[in-house]
């Protein structure tokens, strides 16, 4: 088993280490309940695993990081209330991200530098979130789909696999080719994605 932490960061609590190859940089700091798979980097600074911030609940469902996931610098994902907070394979968070509690990312999700998830948001695969995006509680964001940079997902956005949306509050803009061709997604799965999204939405 290949685990490499610096010896600046702080591990206490229930780390588990569930696969090989895990990177944990300077001055990073896990607490609580926290699984981590097979080949995760986590950056400089990030704090994983602290309790949720809540005012009236407590709970320590801890946070699962999958597989194959690079944390960048100064990431901070929270413990679950009620159930893990989960990052699922291939994630990518970029420096200064933000995971409250609760939250579920699909796999190969990308959080780009500064965005921020309240709590129980729920990103389905393959999304792309880019700088500075911000999502209200709850929020769900549609598999495949690209959330413009500084773009505020309100309560009531719909936010649908497969497209792109930009603005204050969040506006459709354009159907996500790329996204789409490069993940070969045919009519039925988009179809399936969005029929999905919509028992998440509601």
């Amino acid at each position: 088993m290949s685990i490499d932490i610096h010896q600046t960061a702080i591990l206490e609590g229930e780390i588990v280490f569930e696969g090989n190859h895990v990177m944990i940089g300077p001055y990073a700091v896990l607490s609580g309940n926290v699984i981590i798979g097979d080949n995760v980097e986590i950056g400089a600074g990030s704090c994983i695993g602290q309790k949720a911030e809540h005012r009236e609940r407590i709970g320590e469902e801890g946070v699962i990081l999958a597989s194959n996931i690079i944390v960048r610098e100064n990431v901070v994902i929270h413990s679950g209330l009620f159930r893990p907070t989960i990052i699922g394979n291939g994630g990518f968070l970029m420096s200064g991200s933000y995971v409250a509690h609760d939250c579920i990312l699909e796999d190969g999700i990308t959080l780009s530098s500064g965005v921020r998830l309240a709590g129980h948001s729920h990103v389905m695969k393959h999304a792309n979130l880019g700088m500075g995006a911000m999502v209200h509680q709850y929020g769900v964001i549609g598999s495949y789909c690209m959330v413009g940079m500084g773009t505020i997902v309100t309560k009531n956005s719909r936010i649908e696999p497969g497209m792109k949306y930009a603005g204050v509050p969040a506006q459709f803009f354009s159907r996500n080719s790329w996204a789409l061709e490069k993940h070969e997604v045919q009519a039925e799965e988009l179809a399936k994605e969005t029929e999905r999204f919509y028992s998440l939405f509601s």
